[in-house]
């Protein structure tokens, strides 16, 4: 969708950008309802793609921008730059809510050139920050630029905070760290009536069977990794992992959900999960819109993340379901879970470790497991409510 020709009025307007609508649906969905419950008009843009189609709804504009969300790409950088200028000229926003990388650096330095007030929320600083020399550099560069003159940055970690504020890059007096993107509590609990309100609990096996598969055993126990599906998301390793403990006991079910952009050079493909799949090690689930029908399910999630992550909302999501999780000692991972009390954490990159943790999950008493379940959604209701995020942009701009 585009804007009219003709200059149109909006109340109030906010414009939010993030790198892809599927993100602002699975991430950013109750701030834009709150924003426009609050009497704003918001104007959402985002590479498109199908959720795009999830936007059209009274109070919010859905524009689509051009751009490559996974690579530097100078020329394509420079006319995204170009894309929020005539945006922003035509719209002139009360304030600019960036998410995401690209969107942090360009959508803030064509805000900057309107004085336009700018709320940064840096989720993770992303993989070119596991590497160091030029790219690198380069990017401390543009975030020093880009967030000058924000009136908030927020941070899901602690770490990317203060390397960024070693770095010179932000002022400190302007930083906050928020409990992640926040889970709705409400939504994400472990009720099989809440989250299939059309079933009864006598279905429960039969719905079982629908979403992980027919062949799907009930007397067995079942590790998940969900995740987006580059490499640096431990894919590999969980594959590697699970091999391991198939051959120990044959009856172990391991699956993976999420989505895949094979158009990513950090992609894992389709062919490498079609093998392991045929060769019996994991099952591949593929994408979903209601990520709560899978973990009500599985008996463990795991995310073995080496990824420059925020605060993964699905270690949240697990959390507030009651659901014990494994996760990479990492950025990010380790603000959520402490371990032996609401998961496990192993050594990035290492499949032996990340088995060793699936067996000590495994082994665990049940009672334990079960308490460590309850310990996850105790720490979400205590630290992770999305109302606690909605609130913190709510009093920025009622004071600005």
């Amino acid at each position: 969708m585009t804007l009219n020709n003709k200059q149109q009025k909006f109340r109030k307007p906010i414009i939010l950008s993030v790198n892809t609508f599927w993100n602002a649906y699975n991430f950013r969905l109750s701030l834009i309802k709150q924003l426009i419950s609050d009497g704003h008009d918001v104007i959402l843009l985002a590479k498109k793609d199908r959720y795009i189609e999830n936007f059209y709804f009274p109070g919010c504009i859905p524009i689509s921008l051009a751009f490559s969300t996974n690579k530097i790409t100078p020329f394509q950088d420079i006319f995204l730059i170009y894309q929020y200028i005539k945006i922003f000229l035509q719209i002139k926003p009360r304030f600019f809510l960036a998410f995401t990388i690209k969107p942090n650096i360009y959508g803030s330095i064509a805000a900057k050139i309107f004085k336009i007030p700018t709320i940064n929320n840096i989720a993770g600083l992303g993989r070119v920050f596991n590497s160091r020399g030029v790219l690198k550099t380069l990017a401390i560069y543009l975030y020093k630029i880009s967030l000058s003159t924000s009136i908030k940055i927020f941070f899901q970690n602690t770490d990317d905070r203060e390397l960024l504020i070693e770095h010179k890059a932000v002022d400190i007096n302007k930083t906050q760290v928020l409990p992640g993107s926040g889970v709705d509590i409400k939504k994400f609990k472990n009720d099989f009536k809440t989250i299939f309100p059309n079933h009864s609990i006598q279905d429960e096996s039969i719905v079982r069977s629908k979403i992980l598969g027919a062949q799907s055993l009930k007397t067995t126990f079942s590790f998940m990794l969900i995740a987006r599906l580059i490499k640096q998301k431990g894919i590999k390793e969980f594959v590697e992992a699970a091999g391991l403990l198939k051959k120990e006991n044959e009856n172990l079910e391991f699956f993976i959900l999420g989505l895949m952009d094979e158009t990513d050079s950090n992609s894992v493909t389709r062919a490498f999960l079609e093998q392991q799949e045929a060769e019996g090690v994991i099952k591949f689930l593929g994408g979903t819109d209601d990520v709560r029908k899978y973990i009500f399910f599985a008996d463990c999630i795991v995310l073995p993340t080496y990824y420059n992550e925020g605060r993964p909302k699905v270690l949240l999501e697990a959390g507030a379901m009651e659901t014990p999780v494994i996760a990479t000692d990492w950025v990010g991972c380790r603000d959520i879970i402490t371990h032996g009390h609401n998961g496990l954490l192993c050594s990035p990159k290492d499949h032996y470790d990340l088995k060793q943790k699936m067996v000590d999950m495994l082994v665990l008493d049940p009672n334990l497991r079960n308490a460590m379940g309850a310990n996850g959604r105790d720490n979400v209701k205590k630290n992770y409510s999305d109302r606690y995020v909605i609130k913190s942009y709510q009093d920025i701009i009622f004071n600005n």
